[in-house]
């Protein structure tokens, strides 16, 4: 049957792309396929579905993500997305864990409805779309299956994607569904482009350079297609080389160790910066420098460290130059591992935005001499999807065999170490994933892996330690940012927790695991009102989420009389939960300085004055006499509480607020201004204004 359209379809973790080709005039070429409900600028729709209580769709998409803020109108809804990951996931539910936060079946559920809306929407905007003459091509990982040239599938995960495919199509339209391997369709998409040119000897070498990965796929292009089809994966990118700016960046500022490792974040945000300018200034002008004025918020200091840096691209080439060697170290293990040398190849197809870094064609000029011409391929984020439509071309035109699934380095340990860690066999893992390292020690998702096993058996300076690698190697990973930043919670080092989530937050706004556990960070650093805006912020996104948080901190009070607890830690996390509380709907509305509370009682630790009778006057006369000399204050505060020693007495505290009702502190050593005292009895003046409160505000 000749199909009039085929509608190749790329259902990514991020986002889902779709390209549309006329499969009946193949002079024709795919065009992007962009539906009301998608992104218009960059022809995509977001993996996103915001759903009510009864699993209604609210809005997908990029909407999802914005009407989520609407508290009022959602705030009985979730956002789900990136549930991609979770395909396979037959293990329990586990919100800070991007690859268990959905079962294998809620992915499958959720991926089914965004098909819905993409559906009705084609149906809506395409007339005769899903006519029996067109065919939908779904692009898939090639470790979830394969299909076989009788159309039987073989993989669970992909049989089972396959039915939830099916299942949103008319029964008659199921013969024109297809699945195809990604690496196939951006390969289909390269050559029918003619970037990749047929060769009288030699292979084709597709390198495909990203933040934090390097694959290479390589074969021999025949009349017959592309032929002899091997494949290899590396864990090392473009942010390898922001590592090394940062590095020197920190050396021009004389940082020491501890200032290096707190900045960390910051100094490598400026090495990505330079690295890019530093490629666009290579194009225009290689000698001209660079320049910046680097900031740097040292959270061990109370001032910004502030320096203007110049690099040249020579600079730059120098300063990088183990990275360039560890690149190109890398390029030929790569091609030893499919057992090629330099001079089987006859051409390079360069993709990903890592490519554009200015030293790589250097590195593979160096490798495989000058008269190997390297070309620029399409923009990645387009090939899959572009190549699926293009899928069922006339033989003659383009024929290109399905591909085997790559053997992948570690494979073996990898999936021994991955089933231990499923079954909380932790050391087992931790063994296994180091097996994986040590083969290939750039293996991005073996250092992730491990940490999650070396966090769930208690090693938390080791889980810091590989998922600080993962950052350091993929620095776009916000699940990598998330866990480490978990793990700097765990350890109360919170300044450096806040770092990561702000990171996480940056690349995902949605990622409401991140705003939970930042709030908490800053609840612990006094930072109460920003506290209360994180832990809203992760309601409004999933109040499950923080439901769950909720009773994972109650239950360390059920033992706070052991020696573990001290009686400081004990009131912080009870003030904690209190704020939690409240804020899920659970206690009665509280006034702004209750949540402060257990900051008052650790940081006003004086002994209390003795008071027989605390008067109204004296009150009022002390938010006067004692008013510090600062413009925020703007109100003053009394908090009342029987004290438990001994009946008949009150604790009072007395402290000074600013316009928000935040506690105003001393710069020098963050302890409010104010004062605690025991009270016997309070003159009927004093008494009557508490009106059966414990808390008195004063303009």
């Amino acid at each position: 049957m000749n199909h009039a359209n085929n509608y190749g379809i790329d259902c990514g973790t991020t986002n889902w792309r779709i390209f549309q080709f006329n499969g009946s005039d193949p002079s024709q070429v795919p065009q992007p396929l962009s539906l009301t409900i998608f992104d218009s600028a960059r022809h995509c729709l977001p993996t996103a579905l915001l759903l009510d209580e009864n699993q209604k769709i609210l809005a997908c998409g990029e909407r999802a993500y914005e009407e989520i803020t609407n508290y009022d109108l959602y705030k009985s809804a979730n956002l789900f997305d990136a549930f991609k990951l979770c395909f396979g996931n037959d293990q329990t539910v586990e919100a800070s864990d991007p690859n268990k936060r959905y079962t294998h079946q809620e992915a499958l559920s959720h991926t089914g409805k965004l098909l819905s809306k993409v559906v009705e929407r084609l149906q809506e905007e395409k007339p005769n779309c899903l006519a029996t003459n067109n065919q939908f091509i779904f692009t898939h990982p090639v470790h979830w299956g394969i299909t076989k040239s009788n159309g039987e599938i073989e993989g669970k995960i992909l049989g089972d994607f396959a039915l939830t495919i099916q299942g949103y199509f008319p029964e008659n339209l199921h013969n024109n569904i297809r699945f195809l391997p990604e690496p196939e369709a951006a390969l289909l998409s390269l050559l029918q482009t003619k970037q990749l040119q047929q060769l009288t000897n030699g292979y084709t070498l597709i390198v495909d350079i990203g933040g934090g990965t390097t694959d290479v796929v390589a074969g021999q292009l025949t009349s017959g297609g592309l032929e002899d089809i091997r494949y290899f994966g590396k864990g090392y990118g473009g942010n390898h080389f922001d590592e090394a700016i940062a590095q020197y960046i920190a050396i021009q500022f004389e940082l020491n160790e501890s200032q290096q490792l707190s900045l960390d974040r910051q100094l490598r945000y400026y090495g990505r910066k330079f690295k890019e300018n530093l490629s666009q200034q290579a194009r225009i002008n290689y000698n001209q420098a660079v320049n910046f004025q680097v900031l740097l918020a040292d959270p061990t200091e109370k001032n910004v460290l502030r320096r203007p840096i110049s690099l040249t691209c020579t600079e730059f080439e120098q300063i990088v130059t183990k990275g360039k060697e560890y690149l190109h170290d890398s390029l030929l293990v790569a091609l030893e591992k499919m057992q090629l040398t330099p001079e089987n190849i006859g051409q390079i197809i360069l993709v990903g935005g890592g490519a554009r870094l200015f030293i790589v064609p250097n590195i593979l000029r160096e490798m495989f001499g000058n008269s190997v011409p390297i070309i620029y391929g399409d923009p990645p984020e387009s090939t899959v999807a572009r190549g699926a439509a293009l899928w069922g071309m006339p033989k003659q035109l383009l024929n290109i065999p399905l591909l085997s699934k790559p053997k992948k380095e570690g494979d073996e340990y990898a999936k021994i170490a991955r089933e231990n860690l499923r079954q909380q066999k932790y050391q087992q893992a931790i063994e296994g994933f180091t097996e994986v390292i040590q083969e290939n020690p750039t293996n991005v998702p073996a250092y992730f892996n491990r940490g999650q096993a070396r966090y769930q058996k208690g090693d938390i300076q080791g889980a810091i330690n590989d998922w600080s690698q993962v950052v350091t190697m993929n620095p776009n990973d916000a699940y990598a940012s998330y866990q480490l930043g978990v793990a700097l919670l765990q350890q109360e080092d919170y300044q450096a927790a806040v770092m990561n989530f702000n990171q996480a937050l940056s690349l995902n706004p949605q990622l409401a695991d991140a705003y939970l556990e930042r709030g908490i960070a800053k609840y612990y650093l006094g930072q109460q009102e920003q506290a209360i805006k994180d832990f809203n912020q992760a309601i409004n996104i999933s109040p499950g989420i923080a439901k769950n948080r909720l009773q994972d901190l109650k239950n360390p009070l059920k033992n706070m009389g052991s020696f573990l607890f001290n009686q400081g830690k004990k009131k912080r996390l009870e003030g904690l939960v209190q704020t939690l509380e409240y804020l899920l709907g659970y206690k009665e509305p509280k006034t702004p300085i209750d949540s402060f509370l257990d900051l008052i009682q650790t940081k006003l630790p004086q002994e209390p004055e003795v008071i027989s009778v605390m008067t109204y006057k004296a009150v009022v006369e002390f938010f006067v006499t004692e008013r510090p000399s600062f413009p925020e204050i703007q109100k003053g505060a009394i908090l009342r509480q029987k004290y438990p020693k001994k009946q008949g007495l009150f604790v009072v505290y007395q402290v000074f607020l600013d316009g928000k009702s935040e506690l105003v502190c001393r710069q020098d050593n963050g302890i409010p201004f104010g004062r605690k005292v025991l009270v016997k009895n309070f003159d009927e003046e004093l008494s009557d204004s508490f009106q059966n409160k414990d808390l008195l505000i004063f303009e």
